[in-house]
């Protein structure tokens, strides 16, 4: 009788240990995934990964200060300048992400154009902005940042690919708009750059071994794009 005592105690004692040592398997378990949700937490300053990578280059990067903002602008040169809003869209996307991991909390503009010529002329192609919501007196206090779209040219409001074919400025083309804006004398010129100087065509024509008639058409066709 003693020994058949005996032996239920201890079978007792020892369901008892098992059961208590689930138990804290599942408690630690439980705490491992807690543990896991604070060590990720859900930031809404993050900004999503692109899928896409497409080939582009960046040809400028100015700090503009507009009272306690520092705002950042980016201007790039996509390899297929007539790419699709969407494309537009990723590469804009993945430039400012690139950027906002260096310099949190800034306003970012990025400028997709044609040419490395027209920075600071107006993009062409499509701007993709940044934006912080709900901007306060004191630096860096924002409410959280959006996204900005502008699609097409600041001046047209066509993308490139939106042309009909053959109808948009050629590279040899650009470099002779281009050449007719250096030949742009004075400030009071270039302020009235989308009027023809009859005197810049002469001198890029000359220069150029082109016609008037052909640097008129190429200045004007380039001026509006």
């Amino acid at each position: 009788m003693k020994r058949a005592f005996v032996l239920i105690i201890c079978m007792m004692i020892t369901a008892i240990f098992v059961l208590h040592s689930k138990e804290g398997l599942t408690t630690n378990a439980t705490a491992g995934k807690t543990l896991d949700k604070k060590e990720k937490p859900n930031n809404s300053l993050r900004l999503p990964t692109t899928s896409l990578n497409k080939e582009y280059e960046m040809v400028g990067k100015y700090e503009i200060e507009v009272g306690a903002i520092t705002r950042m602008e980016i201007w790039v040169v996509p390899d297929n300048i007539f790419l699709s809003e969407y494309e537009a869209e990723t590469i804009g996307r993945e430039v400012i992400r690139a950027e906002f991991i260096n310099r949190k909390f800034h306003p970012i503009d990025v400028f997709l154009v044609d040419d490395k010529r027209q920075i600071h002329r107006g993009y062409t192609i499509g701007r993709i902005s940044y934006e912080p919501v709900g901007i306060s007196e004191q630096m860096y206090s924002y409410g959280g940042f959006v996204y900005t779209y502008s699609f097409g040219s600041v001046h047209s409001n066509l993308m490139p690919r939106d042309y009909k074919a053959g109808s948009y400025p050629t590279t040899k083309e650009l470099d002779v708009y281009f050449n007719y804006l250096h030949q742009l004398n004075n400030e009071e010129d270039m302020r009235n750059k989308h009027e023809i100087n009859k005197d810049a065509v002469k001198r890029t024509a000359l220069l150029m071994q082109l016609s008037i008639e052909e640097v008129e058409s190429i200045a004007r066709r380039s001026m509006d794009r």
